[in-house]
This record gives structure tokens, C-alpha cells and sequence, in this order.
């Protein structure tokens, strides 16, 4: 499509915009026709790659099964099951795994204004609407839906202090902590608190866990890759593992294994408190 095709369709644009895409290496031009750099995945090619997501999870599943299993006896042990779903999906599937076993955005494109990777697929999945925020230590899951958003700023406050104190002291601050349901009455974090060595259990079986999940995915990555014509490999995993983190969520949430805070849902019984549900301190 031309720029002139492009303005007469309706779509508004700047020239600026433009331009940026093209710095950015999301489009290229060639005698006027401009074309996207990214893979775009038709309804069809989306339905046949969540067929096989769907089955390397469930591969990865029966592998770990008996693991995410000694990962909940472990949360409940610290009495933090309310954080079981945050955890698993913040900390597991959508943290360690890329710290560990797969691809960093630095190995995949690296262009004047970003690195990463840029892809769309037909359409959106119903229930893919998480991500993590981290604010230095401080983690936070959160969704489309979510019911009470703690402000940035108090959260880095928080973030600071407890890496200073390792509690809570200031007494403001300690006041807006026990109403979100992150610290008692002395100060003490409530939420859970993540040290990264090889002695924390909890952090031996998750490593496990990724390790095993990115074994499945390696198995299908260059198959994948070369089906819908990919520039690498890296790509690759990125693109397929994006899919399968959802369905392995799937499987869990369906098996009871976890469940779906409601303040992630947006439910009116969720409380300002349950905020403490969906946090937690990586040290």
C-alpha cells in the first residue's frame, strides 16, 4: 500500500509517524509500496498455532505435573496460597523463565529506538489479560479488569524502604501498606518475599519447572520457525512460547491447581486489601 492508498482508506497518520516506523524497522519501502517488517499470523495460521501450544502445554504439564504440585505445598507452607495465581504466572511463567531459559528482547532486534520483537495475531485470546509490573524488587500482577490500582510512586516508596529496612517504618507509609493489605500493624511485609539463591525451595522447584516447560518448547521451535517462514529461531521461541504460557495458565486455573484472585477480575467483592495478593519482593 501507498502512502497516498493508505490516506484515502480513512486511516489518519503524520508524516512523523511514518518516519518513526521506519527508524524503528517495523516497515519497509519499495517504489512507494510500504510493507510491514513484522510476522502477521491470519486467522487460519492462529487457530493452527494455538493447536500446537496447546499441546506443548499440556506435554509440559504432564512433565511437571508432580512439580507444580511440591511448588503449592511449598506456597501453602508459607500460608501464602492467596498468592498461588500471581506467583505462577508473574514470578514462574511470565519472570523466571525468561531470566533463565529463553530468549532476552536484547538476542532478537535491536534497531535505533528498541530491541525486541513485534508480531499480531487473529485474535486476541479471551483470557491472556495479566502482565507484571516491577518496580525494582517490588513485583505486581496485574489485568485489564483489575480492581484497585496502587499508585506508582507509593509503591516505590514502599519498594525503597523495605530494602533499607527490610520492614516498614515510616509510619504514612506504613498506614497505606496495611490498607492495601501489604504489611501488619509492626511493620512486617505480608506479601511474599522471594530470595533468588540455590537454598529457597521455592526457587529450586521453579527453576525446575522453566527448565522443563522450555525443553518442550525447544522441541518444536525450529519446526516452527521454518512453517511460517520466521527470521530465527529466537523469534521463534519468543512468538510460540507467548502462547503456550496462556494455555499451561489454562490448565492450571481448570485443574484447580490455582485460581484467579478477584481482584484480578474486577469482581465487587474484591477489597482494597487483596492488593497484597497479587505482590510480592524478589531479593
Amino acid at each position: 500500500m501507498t502512502l497516498k492508498e493508505l490516506k484515502s482508506s480513512g486511516i489518519t497518520f503524520t508524516n512523523s509517524q511514518v518516519i518513526l516506523l521506519h527508524i524503528g524497522g517495523l516497515i519497509e519501502s519499495n517504489n512507494d509500496l510500504l510493507h510491514t517488517t513484522m510476522p502477521i499470523f491470519n486467522e487460519e495460521q492462529t487457530k493452527s498455532i494455538r493447536t500446537l501450544s496447546r499441546a506443548i502445554a499440556q506435554t509440559a504439564y504432564t512433565e511437571t505435573e508432580s512439580d507444580w504440585a511440591a511448588f503449592i505445598k511449598e506456597i501453602k507452607k508459607r500460608r501464602l496460597q492467596k498468592n498461588a495465581y500471581s506467583l505462577v504466572f508473574s514470578y514462574v511463567l511470565d519472570g523466571k523463565i525468561w531470566e533463565k531459559e529463553l530468549p532476552t528482547y536484547e538476542s532478537l532486534q535491536n534497531s535505533t529506538t528498541w530491541s525486541g520483537a513485534f508480531w499480531a495475531l487473529y485474535d486476541k485470546r479471551p483470557n491472556s489479560s495479566c502482565g507484571t509490573n516491577m518496580f525494582d524488587s517490588f513485583y505486581q500482577t496485574w489485568s485489564y479488569s483489575l480492581q484497585y490500582w496502587l499508585d506508582s510512586e507509593t509503591i516505590t516508596k514502599i519498594n525503597d524502604e523495605y530494602k533499607q529496612n527490610k520492614k516498614i517504618t515510616d509510619k504514612n507509609l506504613l498506614d497505606k501498606c496495611m490498607e492495601w493489605g501489604l504489611a501488619d500493624k509492626n511493620g512486617n511485609v505480608t506479601i511474599p518475599v522471594i530470595k533468588e539463591d540455590n537454598n529457597d525451595p521455592l526457587v529450586k522447584i521453579s527453576d525446575i519447572i522453566v527448565a522443563k516447560i522450555a525443553s518442550c518448547l525447544n522441541r518444536h521451535a525450529g519446526a516452527f520457525m521454518k512453517e511460517y517462514g520466521l527470521s530465527n529461531e529466537n523469534l521463534a521461541k519468543v512468538i510460540l512460547y507467548h502462547e503456550v504460557m496462556w494455555d499451561m495458565m489454562d490448565i492450571l486455573v481448570t485443574g484447580k491447581i490455582i485460581s484467579e484472585p478477584d481482584i484480578l477480575k474486577g469482581k465487587e467483592s474484591a477489597k482494597k486489601q487483596d492488593f497484597g495478593q497479587i505482590a510480592y519482593i524478589k531479593e
